[in-house]
């Protein structure tokens, strides 16, 4: 693995909070009630600038606002975190994921003029008015767009990244002209890898009652995992090649809760409680078990608080350099499998493969 000295890029979920309740979102269960593991929080202004040192940010060559769990606008210090970045890197690339469903235009326009000029704001607005809520639960598209163009007007850069689903899947070409009128600077459409050994996947409402159901998109522009690739998944994983994303683009990721992992795909794992299907639920709970095995040798989860180590004690430690080296080689972790694996009898796209067609206007 690279060395403290070679981090090119940081990823960070700086808040586990979210006003969404998105079915498919793990922080709950298929939009219902909340996830009992996740404990909802948000890093600091001086925890950020902490593991942001002038020295460290200077070098760095972008900075993405995304993660697992929730939404970075929740975070009332975003505003001061970019800020912070813009004084000590102006040239760094910086992306920011949300759903753009909360704060006041001011607000919107405020971020558009505190950001690095090199940036990217990604709306996820899944459909137009009568769909986008079908999906994204909670949310007011009406809202949704006023802060975009709030956004767009202050010299924001925005691309709108729509999920497509067969509820929406007729409304994409319209959504696409609406992006370009509103002033979008690109649309990028996306097709979710969550429909894991089922084509169906229902929405529940607080009271555990399904109030309707998710279907894929007609047209198929990646290769769901069906059945059978579940059911087989333990021998499939023997075959694969894993090939780390975040070894190659020297990044880290920093969770809501202050813990360094390398990517977010691994760091989702430890807050991953429930499914209804036994086969995806075992997937879970063998790549559950086998990381928290691997990091015993940190003292367990703690050893990677960044409240408690610096990022640096943490990569450059001879555990962490070996630790995810040989979870590669000996495929001992399924999620690295899941996301960076390429299975030669098993044609199931990469995570990185829901991205599609990519609109520049």
């Amino acid at each position: 693995m690279y060395r403290y000295n070679e981090i090119k890029k940081t990823h960070l979920e700086i808040s586990s909070l979210c006003q969404a309740s998105c079915p498919m979102c793990a922080r709950n269960y298929h939009g219902g009630l909340p996830n009992p593991l996740l404990p909802e929080k948000n890093l600091t202004l001086e925890f950020f600038k902490n593991i942001h040192p002038p020295e460290f940010l200077s070098r760095l060559e972008s900075m993405s606002f995304c993660g697992n769990y929730g939404d970075p606008i929740m975070n009332n210090d975003l505003l001061a975190m970019v800020q912070y970045v813009k004084q000590h890197n102006t040239t760094l690339h910086m992306d920011i994921h949300t759903n753009a469903s909360a704060r006041t235009t001011t607000w919107w326009k405020d971020l558009a003029q505190s950001l690095p000029a090199n940036h990217i704001l990604h709306f996820g607005i899944d459909g137009l008015e009568d769909t986008h809520h079908l999906y994204r639960i909670g949310t007011d598209f009406n809202k949704i767009i006023k802060n975009a163009q709030a956004f767009i007007n202050a010299g924001g850069k925005a691309r709108w990244n729509f999920i497509t689903f067969k509820h929406n899947e007729h409304q994409l070409e319209e959504a696409r002209l609406l992006s370009k009128e509103l002033g979008f600077e690109s649309f990028h459409e996306k097709q979710t890898a969550r429909f894991i050994g089922s084509e169906v996947f229902h929405a529940i409402d607080k009271k555990n009652k399904v109030t309707h159901t998710l279907l894929p998109p007609t047209e198929r522009k990646i290769n769901f995992i069906d059945r059978k690739t579940v059911e087989t998944y333990k021998d499939a994983i023997k075959s694969c090649t894993i090939s780390c994303e975040v070894e190659d683009t020297k990044s880290v990721f920093i969770d809501a809760q202050g813990h360094l992992w390398p990517c977010c795909f691994v760091a989702a794992v430890p807050y991953h409680y429930t499914t209804p299907d036994r086969l995806a639920w075992e997937f879970v709970q063998d790549s559950k078990t086998s990381l928290m095995s691997k990091i015993e040798a940190f003292g367990g989860i703690a050893g990677l608080n960044l409240n408690t180590y610096s990022m640096q004690e943490i990569v450059d430690s001879e555990v962490w350099q070996t630790m995810w080296d040989n979870s590669f080689e000996d495929k001992s972790l399924p999620i690295c499998a899941r996301v960076c694996g390429k299975f030669p009898n098993t044609p199931v796209s990469q995570c990185r493969d829901q991205f599609l067609e990519l609109d520049q206007f």
